[in-house]
């Protein structure tokens, strides 16, 4: 059970999964039609995280392509499986490589999840793949939590564990957020 906060009076509902996503949602319209302040948004924020913890609202933010455009990545790391990758492996392998970040919390990014598979299997052998990166994959219980997300969608395309290296070299500030990688690693 999660709390919905109506007025000045926490309730204890259960909030199925869809409700969370259109209530943030509808957050997103109006932070980003201005029509609510600062101070009622980080009220807002600070509410539903405390009633909401595994669905943590993050400020919609500019395009982050621009920071990386240009970058190498470089790293090696794992999959959710356990097996090592090495980006130099991964990339060269494909013309261009689509990198979704997410994370097993954001609704937005589950949303999205069955498509990316459907994109994944449809240009299989065409020199592009989807690779996914979990973002916040740093712990037992988020990698878990994953893992179901993944078997339940039957996704069949990479999943990377984040390591330091890597996410010194994307960074996310919400999520999910997709970059577009040519066969040398580059951004």
């Amino acid at each position: 059970e999660e709390k919905i906060l109506q007025p000045d009076l926490p309730l204890m509902l259960p909030v199925p999964r869809k409700n969370v996503d259109a209530i943030m949602n509808a957050v997103s319209e109006y932070v980003n039609e201005g029509k609510l302040s600062e101070e009622d948004y980080d009220r807002f924020c600070t509410n539903l995280t405390e009633c909401m913890p595994k669905y943590p609202y993050h400020m919609p933010s500019g395009p982050a392509g621009k920071v990386h455009s240009g970058k190498i990545l470089n790293f090696e790391t794992l999959d959710i499986n356990g097996r090592v990758i090495r980006s130099n492996e991964l990339f060269s392998a494909n013309k261009v490589t689509m990198l979704n970040i997410w994370d097993p919390y954001c609704m937005a990014c589950i949303t999205e999840l069955p498509q990316l598979e459907k994109m994944s299997r449809e240009y299989a052998g065409k020199g592009i793949q989807i690779v996914g990166l979990i973002y916040t994959a740093d712990d037992a219980d988020v990698i878990n939590e994953s893992k179901e997300i993944i078997d339940d969608l039957s996704l069949t395309y990479i999943n990377l564990l984040p390591t330091k290296n890597l996410l010194e070299q994307l960074t996310a500030h919400s999520f999910p957020v997709t970059f577009f990688i040519n066969d040398k690693g580059e951004v």
